[in-house]
């Protein structure tokens, strides 16, 4: 009996144990699909974290807006107040023109009157108009703000920077409209003035 052939136990042990032993690439494909769906819980946890801080931001500011107008009603019957009228501007810009918008809106689409849904936009020209005008004139009443209605006074002027900046933005957005306009009716009269008499008399000048 030859002593020099491997045993067939022994073969049979050595598959069994190259089987039990993990594949590489079977590990590497486990392993990058685990770290995948880590980065994406990861991912959802910080979109659901900063959404939550946004809704909660957002909720904390509109109860300071309410609670601050709540507390400043007696403002309108001060002297500054019966001046310049900072309630009312805060009180129409955080309701009246809302409710307003969203009415005309509703009712341009019920009706396909397009032309209703610039009301809005013309109303917030005025409003922005009207609190930058306000702003100016305060004078002394600025400083009565500030001591007896600070809150009041605080947002009153965050909304008058931003209805100046959404005007700010009307405004550039109109000049380069105009200017667009304007380039392309120039265009098509100097191309007209080029074309001549017999090309007009038929028509046009294609051959």
């Amino acid at each position: 009996m030859n002593s020099d052939a491997p045993a067939p136990d022994a073969e049979g042990r050595a598959a069994d144990v190259e089987a039990l032993l993990p594949n590489e690439t079977t590990t590497r494909n486990a392993s990058g699909n685990s770290s995948t769906i880590n980065s994406n819980v990861v991912f959802l946890v910080c979109a659901l974290c900063c959404a939550c801080t946004l809704v909660g931001l957002l909720i904390a500011l509109l109860v300071w807006i309410i609670l601050t107008l709540i507390y400043s009603v007696p403002s309108m019957d001060t002297s500054c107040g019966k001046q310049h009228h900072l309630w009312q501007y805060c009180f129409i810009v955080l309701l009246v023109m809302p409710v307003v918008g969203g009415c005309l809106n509703l009712i341009a689409y019920a009706t396909r009157m397009v032309g209703l849904t610039a009301i809005p936009s013309l109303v917030s020209l005025a409003i922005s108009i009207w609190g930058i005008m306000t702003w100016s004139a305060l004078d002394a009443c600025d400083t009565f703000y500030y001591l007896h209605y600070p809150d009041l006074l605080l947002l009153f002027k965050i909304y008058v920077v931003i209805h100046a900046i959404y005007f700010f933005i009307f405004v550039c957005v109109m000049c380069v409209g105009f200017t667009v306009l304007g380039g392309l009716v120039a265009g098509s009269g100097i191309m007209a003035m080029r074309r001549s008499p017999a090309d007009v008399a038929t028509g046009g000048g294609g051959g």
